[in-house]
């Protein structure tokens, strides 16, 4: 049950600025957010679609064959929002990416956050994966799919610190989804929501060390 609740009320920013840019492929966005994050940019949001995605997401938008779309949003003070946006293009830029129509990144927002349709299906496969580990896990899923016959496309969010989120939307035979699950574990990834397994060993001497007759959570981890 609740036993407590916190309300935090922020100041509408002063001003709210997006962006679009088309990078040669999904590893060099993945590796522009990177670079911007480490530049200290402080984004309110980003995302990343494949070609594939793209194309589904935007009107049949064509992007050359494994390109990809990125799209952010800078919120605060109006120099300070402008100020992450350049560094997030000048991450772009190095990347051998390039600024492309800004209303695609308006139609983004506003099905963020203005309640517009986003076209379905909703994503077969969520995967968590840390900065080093983004690229490999999308290649992995996408390869493994194709070779069982389906075909994938995908966008990437929730940048922080510790990696991001993949979501993958599957088509093809019924057990293609449950083994690129696998092919998203092998490559590093994991489950959105599950459990790192290979961490149980040290959370176990973590607890041993803080609760060693098992008082709280009996039965988790032996």
């Amino acid at each position: 049950f609740v036993t407590s609740a916190v309300l935090r009320i922020h100041v509408k920013p002063e001003a709210r600025l997006v962006a679009a840019y088309v990078l040669p492929s999904v590893e060099a966005a993945v590796s522009a957010v990177l670079l911007s994050l480490r530049e200290e940019a402080a984004p309110s949001g980003l995302r990343i679609y494949d070609a594939p995605e793209a194309a589904k997401h935007f009107d049949g938008l064509s992007l050359p064959p494994g390109h990809a779309l990125l799209c952010a949003a800078t919120a605060g003070p109006t120099d300070l929002a402008a100020c992450d946006r350049d560094l997030i293009t000048s991450a772009v830029n190095a990347e051998g990416g390039q600024a492309t129509d800004l209303a695609l990144a308006e139609l983004w927002w506003r099905r963020l956050h203005a309640g517009e349709p986003t076209p379905g299906p909703s994503p077969s496969l969520q995967v968590m994966a840390t900065p080093a580990k983004i690229g490999g896990v999308y290649a992995a899923v996408v390869k493994h799919v194709r070779a069982g016959g389906g075909s994938a496309c995908a966008h990437i969010s929730r940048f922080d610190a510790d990696g991001a989120v993949l979501f993958f939307t599957i088509d093809g035979p019924d057990d293609l989804v449950a083994s690129a699950e696998v092919a998203a574990a092998g490559a590093g990834g994991w489950l959105l929501g599950a459990r790192a397994v290979k961490l149980d060993v040290y959370l176990d001497a973590l607890r041993t060390a803080i609760d060693p007759d098992r008082i709280m959570n009996p039965g988790t981890l032996g």
